[in-house]
Protein backbone atom coordinates (compact mmCIF):
# COMPACT_ATOMS: atom_id res chain seq x y z
CA UNK A 1 0.00 0.00 0.00
CA UNK A 2 2.73 2.34 1.04
CA UNK A 3 4.64 1.24 -2.42
CA UNK A 4 1.52 2.37 -4.90
CA UNK A 5 1.30 5.88 -2.84
CA UNK A 6 5.14 6.73 -3.30
CA UNK A 7 4.37 5.87 -6.75
CA UNK A 8 1.59 7.96 -7.39
CA UNK A 9 3.16 10.87 -5.37
CA UNK A 10 6.39 10.20 -7.60
CA UNK A 11 4.69 9.81 -10.84
CA UNK A 12 2.57 13.14 -9.91
CA UNK A 13 5.92 15.31 -9.03
CA UNK A 14 7.13 13.66 -12.35
CA UNK A 15 4.34 15.41 -14.45
CA UNK A 16 4.08 18.68 -12.49
CA UNK A 17 7.85 18.93 -13.28
CA UNK A 18 6.98 18.17 -17.12
CA UNK A 19 4.58 20.82 -17.38
CA UNK A 20 6.65 23.02 -15.81
CA UNK A 21 9.79 22.50 -17.95
CA UNK A 22 7.39 22.90 -21.15
CA UNK A 23 5.11 25.91 -19.45
CA UNK A 24 7.84 28.47 -17.93
CA UNK A 25 9.93 29.04 -21.69
CA UNK A 26 6.74 28.64 -23.35
CA UNK A 27 5.87 31.80 -21.35
CA UNK A 28 9.10 33.53 -22.09
CA UNK A 29 8.86 32.51 -25.85
CA UNK A 30 5.62 34.21 -26.11
CA UNK A 31 5.75 37.08 -24.31
CA UNK A 32 9.51 38.25 -26.10
CA UNK A 33 7.20 37.77 -29.44
CA UNK A 34 4.62 39.58 -28.21
CA UNK A 35 7.18 42.81 -26.77
CA UNK A 36 8.48 42.49 -30.31
CA UNK A 37 5.52 42.81 -32.19
CA UNK A 38 4.89 45.91 -30.00
CA UNK A 39 8.01 47.38 -30.96
CA UNK A 40 6.93 46.51 -34.61
CA UNK A 41 3.86 48.14 -34.61
CA UNK A 42 4.91 50.85 -32.83
CA UNK A 43 8.08 51.37 -36.30
CA UNK A 44 5.03 50.44 -38.64
CA UNK A 45 2.57 53.56 -37.03
CA UNK A 46 5.07 56.04 -37.16
CA UNK A 47 6.67 55.20 -40.24
CA UNK A 48 2.61 55.36 -41.75
CA UNK A 49 2.42 58.86 -40.71
CA UNK A 50 5.73 59.92 -41.91
CA UNK A 51 4.97 58.82 -45.22
CA UNK A 52 1.27 60.15 -45.56
CA UNK A 53 2.71 63.03 -44.60
CA UNK A 54 5.02 63.13 -47.71
CA UNK A 55 3.04 61.59 -50.32
CA UNK A 56 0.16 64.11 -49.56
CA UNK A 57 2.68 67.07 -49.26
CA UNK A 58 3.59 65.81 -52.74
CA UNK A 59 0.90 65.88 -54.12
CA UNK A 60 -0.27 69.26 -52.95
CA UNK A 61 3.49 70.87 -54.28
CA UNK A 62 2.53 69.72 -57.86
CA UNK A 63 -0.79 71.31 -57.95
CA UNK A 64 0.53 74.53 -57.51
CA UNK A 65 1.26 78.12 -55.63
CA UNK A 66 -2.02 78.34 -53.56
CA UNK A 67 -2.61 74.78 -53.07
CA UNK A 68 -4.00 73.41 -49.54
CA UNK A 69 -5.17 70.50 -48.08
CA UNK A 70 -6.22 69.54 -44.30
CA UNK A 71 -5.08 66.15 -43.64
CA UNK A 72 -5.89 64.55 -40.38
CA UNK A 73 -2.92 62.06 -38.95
CA UNK A 74 -2.72 60.17 -35.44
CA UNK A 75 0.13 60.70 -33.66
CA UNK A 76 2.01 58.21 -31.47
CA UNK A 77 2.54 58.98 -28.04
CA UNK A 78 5.78 57.81 -28.48
CA UNK A 79 6.90 60.63 -31.22
CA UNK A 80 9.29 63.03 -29.14
CA UNK A 81 9.77 65.26 -32.20
CA UNK A 82 9.46 65.98 -35.41
CA UNK A 83 11.39 68.26 -38.10
CA UNK A 84 12.16 69.17 -41.64
CA UNK A 85 15.77 69.14 -43.05
CA UNK A 86 16.72 70.88 -46.50
CA UNK A 87 20.54 70.16 -47.51
CA UNK A 88 21.96 72.15 -49.96
CA UNK A 89 24.57 69.96 -51.97
CA UNK A 90 26.22 72.75 -53.76
CA UNK A 91 27.69 76.70 -53.32
CA UNK A 92 25.56 78.04 -55.97
CA UNK A 93 22.37 76.49 -54.39
CA UNK A 94 20.78 74.01 -57.35
CA UNK A 95 20.99 70.74 -55.90
CA UNK A 96 18.72 69.97 -52.51
CA UNK A 97 17.86 66.79 -50.50
CA UNK A 98 15.04 67.66 -48.32
CA UNK A 99 13.92 65.07 -45.65
CA UNK A 100 11.41 64.87 -42.93
CA UNK A 101 12.29 63.68 -39.70
CA UNK A 102 10.23 62.18 -37.21
CA UNK A 103 12.08 60.58 -33.41
CA UNK A 104 10.07 58.40 -31.47
CA UNK A 105 11.11 56.46 -28.79
CA UNK A 106 11.11 52.39 -28.98
CA UNK A 107 11.56 50.06 -26.28
CA UNK A 108 13.47 52.77 -24.20
CA UNK A 109 15.99 53.60 -27.65
CA UNK A 110 15.82 57.49 -29.22
CA UNK A 111 14.89 55.93 -33.00
CA UNK A 112 15.38 59.16 -35.87
CA UNK A 113 13.24 58.08 -38.71
CA UNK A 114 14.58 59.97 -42.29
CA UNK A 115 11.71 60.16 -44.90
CA UNK A 116 13.51 61.40 -48.40
CA UNK A 117 10.85 63.30 -49.69
CA UNK A 118 11.26 64.58 -53.48
CA UNK A 119 10.01 68.39 -52.29
CA UNK A 120 10.77 70.67 -49.73
CA UNK A 121 9.15 70.60 -46.85
CA UNK A 122 8.59 73.58 -44.37
CA UNK A 123 7.48 74.69 -40.96
CA UNK A 124 6.94 77.90 -39.78
CA UNK A 125 9.90 77.84 -37.14
CA UNK A 126 12.63 77.45 -40.13
CA UNK A 127 16.89 78.24 -38.95
CA UNK A 128 19.38 78.25 -41.33
CA UNK A 129 22.28 76.35 -40.29
CA UNK A 130 25.73 77.05 -42.54
CA UNK A 131 28.33 74.34 -43.16
CA UNK A 132 26.22 71.32 -40.64
CA UNK A 133 27.68 68.76 -42.59
CA UNK A 134 31.17 68.91 -44.07
CA UNK A 135 30.73 72.41 -45.92
CA UNK A 136 26.70 71.85 -46.48
CA UNK A 137 24.05 74.34 -46.10
CA UNK A 138 20.94 73.29 -43.83
CA UNK A 139 17.52 74.36 -43.52
CA UNK A 140 16.40 72.42 -40.44
CA UNK A 141 12.69 73.44 -39.52
CA UNK A 142 10.85 72.34 -36.06
CA UNK A 143 7.34 71.37 -35.53
CA UNK A 144 6.23 73.40 -32.14
CA UNK A 145 5.13 71.51 -29.74
CA UNK A 146 1.07 71.35 -30.25
CA UNK A 147 1.85 69.95 -33.69
CA UNK A 148 3.94 67.14 -32.13
CA UNK A 149 2.02 65.88 -29.26
CA UNK A 150 0.22 62.26 -29.25
CA UNK A 151 -3.41 62.28 -30.51
CA UNK A 152 -5.56 63.17 -33.78
CA UNK A 153 -3.85 65.97 -35.40
CA UNK A 154 -5.27 68.18 -38.31
CA UNK A 155 -2.37 69.07 -40.23
CA UNK A 156 -2.58 72.20 -43.07
CA UNK A 157 -0.80 71.56 -46.15
CA UNK A 158 -0.15 74.60 -48.24
CA UNK A 159 2.13 75.71 -51.07
CA UNK A 160 3.88 78.68 -50.52
CA UNK A 161 7.05 80.64 -51.47
CA UNK A 162 9.89 80.07 -50.13
CA UNK A 163 13.85 80.54 -51.30
CA UNK A 164 12.79 81.34 -55.00
CA UNK A 165 10.73 79.01 -55.36
CA UNK A 166 7.67 76.97 -53.68
CA UNK A 167 8.18 74.62 -50.75
CA UNK A 168 5.21 72.82 -48.48
CA UNK A 169 4.62 74.37 -45.72
CA UNK A 170 3.07 72.02 -42.94
CA UNK A 171 1.20 73.62 -39.88
CA UNK A 172 -1.30 71.91 -37.31
CA UNK A 173 -4.88 73.19 -38.62
CA UNK A 174 -6.71 74.52 -35.65
CA UNK A 175 -10.70 74.73 -36.08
Amino acid sequence: MSNTKSQSAMEFTLLIAALLAIFIPLFFVLTNFSFNSNSEVQSLQVQSVGQKMVDESREIFYQGRFSREIITLNLPEYVTDMSTLIINKTSIGEDFEYYLIINYTKSGQKIDLVIPSEIPIVNSECQHIPLCYTNLDCTYCYFNDSEKRPGVKNFMLETISFKGGNAINITHAIW
